[in-house]
């Protein structure tokens, strides 16, 4: 039985972050790489806003990315940006990104269900019904989330973090040098990587969005420090988006599974098998994803460029 087209559940990649040029970075202090960086992030959250109270699912996309964004480089760069408001904004932002989720998950479930050739073969338009009215209930509250006092502050925080605490002048350290504090901030998230891949092939479905999670973090400093030293960091960054979207797609299929069993009306059987046989195939990605991370003359010459001290 044929599996049916491939199907591609991204409504289009992640815009990838403006680099300053080598020169830039070399004599860039670190409080103005943190303001550029957080300021950079910000201007996006604010572009975005429009399209999303309109229901678009690209600018939502495109807000839940900057969200995280800018909270993976506040909780790295905490300890430097400890006498600021960051640890606030950064967890005002964790929660608005936990009230986005469910909106831009239907958005994927709803994709998934119109494209699967076992629906579009079936009579299954009381199930594909309920699912956009799900869908509907999940965007009205995005939108009522985004109008209301409390996203009004968050914003006002966010801006006098960058105007106020951020300016110029006005940050004291971090001592290091923008380079020291990548490497910094960068070996700790590859050890998260590391720590987290423990018990391969045999993690459990949580363990391995934890895994998924880890390189998001660990390719989101990557792609900031880029540049700053002299190390191959879109390549690592590159390596890393590989794993965190094969990881992607096996959480997806996890939750569809997972959704699927709940569901009322009961699903088409076939959808069911359909799933699973998709999920196998997301895993032999995988591996292959992370064989291409974890050869050893690679992790080798990755641990001389950010002192693993060996550890790979």
């Amino acid at each position: 039985m044929s599996a049916g087209p491939s199907l591609n559940l991204t409504f289009r990649p992640e815009p990838r972050p403006k680099m300053p040029s080598p020169v830039q970075a070399a004599e860039e202090r670190p409080a103005d790489f943190l303001r550029r960086q957080v300021r950079a992030q910000a201007d996006i959250i604010r572009q975005t806003e429009e399209g999303v109270r309109a229901g678009k699912e690209t600018p939502l996309h495109d807000l839940r990315v900057a969200i995280r964004r800018l909270r993976t480089l506040l909780r790295a760069l905490r300890e430097s940006l400890a006498a600021t408001r960051a640890a606030a904004v950064e967890a005002g932002f964790d929660r608005l990104l936990k009230d986005l989720g469910p909106a831009r998950d239907a958005d994927v479930w709803l994709l998934f269900l119109k494209r699967n050739p076992v629906l579009r073969r079936g009579a299954s338009a009381r199930f594909l019904a309920q699912q956009r009215n799900g869908k509907q209930n999940q965007w009205y509250r995005v939108r009522a989330r985004l109008e209301g006092e409390t996203y009004r502050a968050l914003k006002a925080d966010l801006e006098r973090l960058i105007e106020e605490d951020l300016k110029p002048g006005t940050l004291r350290g971090p001592r290091q040098s923008v380079a020291d504090l990548g490497r910094s901030v960068l070996r700790k998230a590859i050890r998260r990587i590391q720590r987290r891949a423990l018990g391969l092939p045999d993690l459990s479905p949580d363990q391995m969005h934890k895994l998924r999670i880890a390189c998001r973090k660990a390719r989101y400093l990557a792609e900031f420090f880029a540049g700053t030293f002299d190390a191959p960091l879109e390549d690592l960054a590159h390596r890393l988006k590989a794993i965190q979207d094969v990881l992607g797609d096996i959480h997806d299929h996890d939750v569809y599974l997972e959704r699927l069993s709940a569901c009322r009306p009961r699903p088409p059987k076939a959808l069911v098998r359909e799933v699973l046989r998709r999920r196998e195939r997301h895993q032999a990605r995988f591996q292959k994803a992370w064989d291409h991370f974890t050869r050893p003359r690679y992790q080798c010459r990755l641990g001389r460029f950010l002192g693993l001290g060996g550890k790979g």
